[in-house]
């Protein structure tokens, strides 16, 4: 069975220090803050046309970001777009590398190593926003938010929110997480 880490990125990558009870909404700094590190992939092939797109989470101030693998799958360059307001659609900002692939999940990392000139950048001295792995126990019914840009907001973030409805372990790099 194919597994997809959507709700993996969008569950367990929200919300670090933020406790909400059922029912409760987020805040706008909230808002703004997790939107700031969500970010707009666009993957294109080997001759530079473009194939495919999706959302990401940055993770760590260095630029490493979380998306699904089949967002990436096939490219060999990815353009990262970001927010700046929610009202306007994101820009481009860096270029990124593929450094993980996951065989069995649809799971992905990139690295941010470019401007949007395609110029080279060191990630230590990037210092990105970003949202940090929680790692805490996930429960149905448990609130969730999802942040994203789905091919039809033509780069406009979306947030949706519900509840959890189902919640599947699995084993990443040697953690147990909900995936």
């Amino acid at each position: 069975m194919k597994k997809f880490i959507l709700f993996f990125i969008a569950v367990l990558l929200t919300l670090p220090g933020v406790a909400l009870a059922q029912n409760e909404t987020l805040s706008r700094e909230d808002i703004n803050r997790i939107a700031n590190s969500v970010v707009l992939i666009l993957t294109f092939d080997q001759s530079g046309e473009p194939l495919a797109s999706g959302s990401g989470t940055i993770v760590a101030p260095n630029g490493v970001i979380y998306t699904n693998r089949h967002v990436v799958e096939g490219g060999s360059d990815f353009a990262i777009l970001t927010l700046e307001n929610m009202g306007e659609p994101a820009q481009l900002e860096y270029f990124a590398t593929a450094t993980l692939l996951h065989p069995s999940l649809d799971f992905a990392e990139l690295q941010i190593d470019r401007d949007a000139d395609g110029r080279s950048l060191d990630p230590t001295s990037l210092n990105l926003p970003f949202i940090p792995l929680d790692t805490d126990t996930l429960s149905i019914g448990d609130p969730i938010f999802v942040f994203g840009y789905p091919d039809l907001g033509e780069a406009h973030m979306v947030l949706t929110n519900g509840a959890v409805t189902t919640v599947l372990n699995d084993t990443l790099n040697g953690v147990r997480l909900p995936f």
